[in-house]
């Protein structure tokens, strides 16, 4: 999950951007930032879908409540040693029940390391390495890296991050989600020899998510992408669809003309 500083961040990229464009004639992004932003829907749509497959294996969801709320002086622990964030421990010890796809990545990552005691590693396995523990480790490590990539991510790095995060997505699902990480890789890509499929710029979106303003980018293929209200929001040029995504990767209601 991106945090709110992430988006903040990652937004403020896209505005300062949106303004390049709009003074130098709406010139397309470099195909280094493009790279960033295929990468980041990938981890923000996709990846964490993979993860809570796995962690609903290790908790089952009927008892993740209370498995946390038996463990709440060792996570209190954890939050004094700066391992959990105090949101982090407030969305676990929010009212109601406890479910996967209220938790980030990282959460369930410290989740399952210090409560099921499964050993996830902060640096890359081997590429022949394909154990559970060791396709977990791949998704945070790459996560981190491209959180932290400035924002640019070369071609060579691109196809490397790709493969082996839909790689591990794959294995990770069994095999559930490699239809969307080929789709996603299809539609974000354009063909030579056929219409693309996702719109060609960028879609302005007040503060309320709806939409201003089209900025139209000549020879680039990139979805419209744009943050609001800790929301994501990326768009369909031929349709005017609009897909709303909270923080953790989970699409928030159907698409539609109008936003969530």
């Amino acid at each position: 999950m991106w945090t709110y500083n992430h988006v903040v961040h990652a937004t403020t990229l896209i505005k300062k951007k949106m303004k390049k464009i709009l003074k130098l004639d709406k010139m397309a992004l470099e195909a280094s930032e493009e790279n960033f932003l295929r990468l980041s829907l990938l981890v923000l749509r996709i990846a964490p879908r993979a993860v809570r497959q796995h962690f609903d294996k290790e908790f089952h969801p009927k008892v993740i409540t209370k498995v946390i709320r038996q463990n709440r002086l060792k996570l209190h622990v954890l939050r004094e040693k700066r391992i959990l964030s105090s949101s982090q421990l407030s969305l676990l010890f929010q009212d109601g029940e406890v479910s996967s796809d209220d938790l980030d990545i990282p959460t369930m990552f410290v989740l399952l390391r210090n409560l099921a005691d499964v050993q996830i590693t902060t640096h890359l396995p081997y590429s022949t390495d394909f154990t559970i523990e060791s396709d977990l480790a791949r998704l945070g490590f790459y996560r981190k890296q491209i959180l932290h990539s400035q924002h640019t991510i070369s071609n060579t790095d691109f196809k490397l991050f790709w493969d082996t995060i839909t790689g591990a997505i794959i294995r990770l699902s069994d095999g559930n989600l490699k239809d969307e990480c080929e789709s996603l890789l299809k539609e974000l890509s354009s063909g030579a020899d056929e219409k693309p499929r996702w719109g060609i710029g960028y879609l302005i979106i007040d503060l309320s998510g709806k939409v201003q303003q089209t900025v139209t980018i000549e020879g680039s293929n990139m979805p419209y992408v744009s943050v609001s209200q800790d929301k994501l929001y990326s768009a369909r040029w031929d349709t005017g669809e609009i897909f709303c995504y909270d923080l953790q990767g989970k699409q928030t209601g159907n698409s539609r003309i109008n936003p969530c």
